[in-house]
């Protein structure tokens, strides 16, 4: 799930009281080489920044839909897929807090 700006956060969640909640979202998700997606999945700006599926305003990007796994213990290995056009951000680790992720080409068109 994307923020309102149309970053990807992470939502990390909690036990109180045998109650499970959600603390409030974080930007850690950082591109080693693009900036952000538009509604078209094209990259709209190529320098470093956090990761932001959708670039529009107001909604222009529609749905968006992600595939993530497997992200509670194995950060370096694991991946995110952006599915438009289907485009693997690779994980680099972590560096300052950030958990980087580098851009690959297109798999689909």
């Amino acid at each position: 799930m994307l923020d309102t700006a149309g970053y990807l956060p992470y939502y990390e969640r909690y036990k109180l009281n045998k109650q499970l909640y959600l603390k409030p979202p974080q930007r850690i998700f950082y591109a080693t080489d693009f900036d952000g997606y538009n509604g078209k999945h094209v990259i709209n700006d190529s320098t470093p920044g956090l990761i932001r599926l959708n670039t529009d305003s107001f909604g222009g990007g529609g749905r968006r839909k992600f595939t993530n796994s497997g992200l509670e213990q194995q950060w370096p290995t694991r991946y995110f897929s952006n599915i438009l056009t289907v485009t693997v951000l690779k994980n680099k680790g972590i560096k300052n807090g950030l958990v980087q992720f580098a851009n690959s080409p297109p798999l689909t068109k």
